[in-house]
């Protein structure tokens, strides 16, 4: 059998190391990540209700909460890629994809519809097809590629690997549900945790700029 081409536990070594390092800041940007995205939806709602025209400033707001969502969704890609390669880690980081939010929005919506016309198409082509496309997001933010282009690069990185990132998803998924069960508090490091831990798998199954891949294996990476 050929060795994998990641480790899961090497993984969950660096995400928990990186999430020691830089728990506040993440804390904080959870917080402040949501704010941005609440707040000004809510003072839009508010308006509305003063002047009596709900129904057009709730459709404004709703346009808020997507176009601050997407920036604050690409932002924290960014912040936990750069946990990952020992880069800057603050809370301004959420702020500084703005003009990558709109491919970011766009990708994320054309794998949300890829991925539920497979759960149509008899549920095993949606699994299939939503680890064939998980990397997309990270390709427009990280690279600059354009929606279609990050799907089809994304396709052609998790080729003969797509079972393993199958049991990658499900050892994170547990992390995360246990970080639920310790009163939701624990969420606050097993989320980034997991996080980390994606965003290590994304970047090690990346071209380098030698045009070759990173291997992050069990018996050749200390983290």
């Amino acid at each position: 059998m050929s060795e994998k081409m990641f480790s899961d536990s090497a993984l969950a070594r660096m995400g928990w190391a990186k999430a020691k390092e830089h728990v506040g800041t993440y804390i904080v940007a959870t917080f402040v990540g949501g704010l941005a995205v609440i707040i000004p939806a809510g003072i839009i709602l508010i308006i509305g209700g003063a002047i009596e025209q709900e129904e057009i400033f709730a459709l404004l707001a709703f346009l808020s909460y997507i176009a601050m969502g997407s920036v604050i969704g690409a932002g924290f890609v960014r912040l936990f890629l750069n946990a990952v390669d020992g880069k800057e880690v603050s809370i301004k980081v959420l702020f500084s994809e703005t003009k990558r939010a709109l491919p970011y929005l766009l990708v994320t919506v054309l794998y949300g519809l890829i991925v539920m016309i497979g759960l149509i198409l008899f549920i095993i082509p949606g699994i299939i097809w939503s680890l064939k496309y998980i990397l997309a997001p990270m390709l427009v933010v990280d690279q600059g590629m354009k929606p279609m282009e990050a799907l089809r690069a994304s396709a052609q990185m998790t080729d003969g690997i797509k079972w393993d990132i199958y049991g990658f998803q499900q050892v994170f998924g547990t992390i995360v549900m246990l970080g639920y069960l310790v009163f939701f508090i624990g969420i606050l490091v097993s989320v980034p945790v997991a996080m980390i831990a994606y965003m290590g798998l994304y970047r090690h199954l990346s071209p380098m700029k030698s045009g070759t891949a990173r291997i992050l294996t069990a018996s050749s990476v200390t983290v």
